[in-house]
């Protein structure tokens, strides 16, 4: 008798155990849940506050995919936003009484986001600077992306620290055709042209005479535009541009004063000192100046602007990815998936 009471004892304790841990869980799983879906709406926009736009920020032109449990739980980098979004809100900060400048900040910077990007970006920056609004960067190690970005800034402060780098433009592609005839992979491709180089780093072993046409073209372009748009904007000529690439490459801070490149070598709390004064702060006790970050003023509303989204007008279809057969990955184009998007959309 006393073997089953004990017996029972046990089965009941291990059940209300067991009825208690999944209650646990099931409560973590609510709170993680509210995390994922909750929205701050209280954002508050202060008079005379400072835009401030983190050069770090992962800029894609697709809508990043919804976020999971996992990414919640690993703490992943959350601060992805689509180019469109960076536009149309720099684009609202210029009828934003209340934004009074933008910061470039560079300082965790790594040089992610490409040229088309950051001229894009740039168009819309223009257009803040020629309303009347000031532009401060701020940047440690000055890459060619950031400093064609930054180069329309009223002021470019440097660290002393840092450095930056006028190098031009190079591509350099891997071939793999040695390596897999080392281990006896052998590559069959279809192709029709000359004008096909995506294939070539796994059945050449140098560039052919096509794809390095095409590639230089590509470069001259976009250096070419590097070149005449900062040009303009630091009032320095593009053949003085060239000769610094030629020459230096590396500039150290003070070089990059001197030749006109940057305003000023200086830490970060001198660029908060400029920001400062243009909203009025250099009295205030605090090492700090009214701001927002980009990622917060995104869905800000502001008075008089109006959502440029509309209905039954133009369809804009994003495909990125590498093409495959069937629905594919968020990562992939796949055709079904994508072809069933298109029928929807013409129909």
């Amino acid at each position: 008798m006393n073997f089953i009471k004990q017996t029972l004892a046990s089965f009941i304790g291990t059940l209300a155990g067991l009825f208690l841990l999944i209650a646990v869980g099931a409560s973590g799983l609510v709170f993680l849940l509210i995390g994922l879906v909750s929205v701050d709406t209280s954002t508050i926009v202060k008079d005379k506050s400072i835009l401030v736009f983190d050069l770090s920020t992962q800029i894609q032109d697709t809508e990043p995919p919804p976020l999971t449990i996992s990414d919640f739980l690993l703490d992943t980098d959350q601060s992805i936003v689509t180019l469109r979004q960076v536009v149309e809100s720099i684009d609202k900060a210029i009828k934003d009484e209340r934004i009074q400048a933008i910061f470039l900040d560079g300082s965790k910077a790594n040089g992610g986001s490409g040229y088309a990007t950051f001229s894009e970006i740039r168009e819309a920056l223009a257009k803040f600077k020629a309303a009347g609004k000031k532009i401060i960067a701020y940047d440690v190690n000055l890459s060619e992306q950031e400093y064609y970005l930054s180069s329309l800034a009223d002021t470019i402060i440097v660290n002393p620290m840092g450095q930056m780098a006028l190098k031009g433009l190079a591509i350099q592609p891997l071939f793999w055709t040695e390596a897999l005839d080392k281990y006896g992979i052998g590559v069959q491709v279809v192709r029709a042209g000359n004008y096909k180089g995506a294939v070539e780093p796994f059945i050449r072993t140098n560039l052919s005479p096509e794809n390095r046409q095409q590639l230089q073209v590509i470069l001259d372009d976009i250096w070419g535009n590097f070149l005449t748009t900062v040009g303009t904007s630091r009032q320095v000529s593009p053949q003085r541009l060239q000769k610094i690439a030629d020459n230096q490459g590396i500039l150290t801070p003070q070089e990059a004063v001197k030749t006109g490149l940057v305003d000023q070598v200086g830490y970060k709390d001198q660029a908060i000192a400029k920001l400062q004064e243009i909203t009025g702060t250099q009295n205030s006790k605090e090492k700090s100046f009214p701001q927002i970050s980009l990622g917060n003023y995104l869905n800000v509303p502001v008075s008089g602007v109006t959502d440029q989204s509309s209905k039954n007008k133009i369809a804009v279809v994003y495909l990125e990815g590498e093409i495959v057969n069937g629905v594919g990955n968020l990562q992939q184009v796949g055709g079904t998936y994508f072809a069933n998007i298109l029928r929807k959309i013409r129909y």
